[in-house]
C-alpha cells in the first residue's frame, strides 16, 4: 500500500513493502501520522484497489526525523590540498537512513549515504571528494557549495555558502 500524499521529503507520506498473499509487512511512516483519515492505494493494482488508513487518537505520532546541516570552518585551499570537504550534521531527532550530498553547480563533490543519527547527536564528517569534485573546485577563487541531507520521512536540510 502507498500513501496518496506526499511527505515532507516529497516522497510517499507512508508505505509498505509490496507483498504476496498472505503476507504482512510494516506500513512504513504511519508512526509519523496525527490522528486522522489517509488515503491509500495498492502498489499492484494501482487506484483500481485502493481505501484508507484510519489513526485513532489513542496513541501520540512520533516526531519526524529531522537533521541540520552546516559548513566548518575550511578554506577553499584546505579543501584543494586534502581531498575532503568537513561539514557538520547535527540530529534534532532520531534519524536513520541519511544522505548527505555537497554539489557545486550540477558537480557532486562529495556524498555519503546510510548515516543513523541519535536525537541530539551531532557529528563532523571528513569526506572526500570525487574525483569530478577535485576538477570543479580546482581553479577560481570562490567555490559556491551547497550541502544537502535528505532523511526518509523527513524535511531535506540545505545549507549554501561561498567558500574563499
Amino acid at each position: 500500500m502507498t500513501s496518496t500524499r506526499r511527505g515532507p521529503d516529497g516522497r510517499d507520506l507512508f508505505a509498505s513493502d509490496t507483498l504476496l498473499a498472505g503476507q504482512s509487512s510494516k506500513v512504513f511512516g504511519t508512526e509519523y501520522l496525527g490522528a486522522g483519515t489517509y488515503p491509500f492505494y495498492c502498489t499492484l493494482h494501482t487506484t483500481a484497489m485502493s481505501g484508507e488508513l484510519v489513526i485513532e487518537p489513542t496513541g501520540k505520532a512520533v516526531r519526524r526525523p529531522k537533521v541540520k546541516v552546516s559548513f566548518t570552518k575550511q578554506k577553499l585551499a584546505q579543501i584543494r590540498k586534502k581531498g575532503r570537504l568537513k561539514i557538520k550534521v547535527r540530529a534534532a531527532t532520531l534519524s536513520r537512513q541519511v544522505k548527505v550530498t555537497a554539489t557545486k553547480g550540477k558537480v557532486r563533490l562529495v556524498s555519503k549515504g546510510k548515516l543513523n543519527f541519535k536525537a541530539g547527536q551531532t557529528r563532523t564528517l571528513n569526506l572526500k571528494l570525487t574525483a569530478a569534485g577535485r576538477k570543479a573546485l580546482k581553479k577560481g577563487k570562490v567555490a559556491k557549495i551547497k550541502l544537502k541531507a535528505s532523511v526518509p520521512w523527513g524535511k531535506t536540510a540545505t545549507a549554501v555558502r561561498k567558500v574563499r
